[in-house]
């Protein structure tokens, strides 16, 4: 199991996250993952940016440069082009990934609870409030 757990981030296993190396020929992209974001099994992701409050589903292909913007969503088999960028409150499916429906106001308060209850699994039971 390849879990990685962040502050107030998950990844879960199986996922790769492609930062270039320019001594190889190859753009170096840095990838800044912001606070309370969720992605789930068997993705790639290659991003300039995913912002926080992020939820990107089972099998998502997260293109070259692409920016997901603040409390968005990718679908379960998403694949975004290059340098796609997702507003906020905002859902994206299918391939390519194309703008589905908005996401409610409260969005940021929902995956602040889903990523701490998914979090304090992880934690011993003596240290969950």
């Amino acid at each position: 199991m390849r879990d990685v757990m962040a502050e107030s981030g998950v990844i879960s296993k199986e996922i790769e996250i492609f930062k270039r190396n320019s001594a190889l020929g190859v753009a170096f992209f840095p990838l800044h993952i912001g606070d309370h974001v969720f992605i789930e099994e068997d993705c790639v992701v290659n991003a300039a940016q995913i912002g926080s409050f992020v939820h990107i589903g089972r099998g998502c292909v997260i293109g070259r440069r692409c920016v997901l913007k603040d409390c968005c969503r990718v679908l379960d088999g998403t694949v975004l082009p290059p340098e796609t960028v997702v507003p906020p409150f905002t859902v994206f499916s299918g391939s390519p990934g194309v703008f589905t429906t908005e996401l409610p106001d409260c969005t940021q308060e929902l995956m602040t609870d889903v990523t701490k209850s998914f979090y304090q699994q992880y934690l011993p039971i003596t240290q969950v409030n």
